[in-house]
């Protein structure tokens, strides 16, 4: 009988200690968190947004905003400005939970 308390006091704890892991990663997770990782070709670009087509046909374009303080724009490894972007160049980009470009690496060679 005593065995088997413990047993239940091991497993109250050790539910307690993961639910409170669970709830500091939700406090901790921000829109800053990336949702998606892309490869692929620009297909549109404006002032504000960007529409990426992933190499992988099966996929659909992604669209995400581009946001002046937090989008990082880089274009053959040097810092760049949304107006350098163009159609067709590839790119790898990073896109966050709240659909707004983090990373945006640019290959024109």
């Amino acid at each position: 009988m005593k065995r088997a308390a413990a047993i239940l006091i091991a497993l109250a704890t050790t539910a307690s200690v993961l639910s409170i892991v669970h709830v500091a990663r939700s406090e901790s997770e921000s829109p800053e968190a990336t949702q998606r990782r892309v490869r692929g070709v620009i297909t549109a670009v404006d002032p504000a947004t960007v529409t990426i087509s992933p190499i992988q046909s099966h996929r659909q374009c992604i669209t995400g905003r581009i946001d002046p303080t937090r989008t990082r724009i880089l274009v053959d490894g040097h810092p760049g400005r949304p107006s350098d972007l163009r159609i067709t160049y590839t790119v790898r980009a990073e896109l966050s939970l709240d659909d707004v470009w983090m990373t945006i690496r640019v290959d024109s060679r």
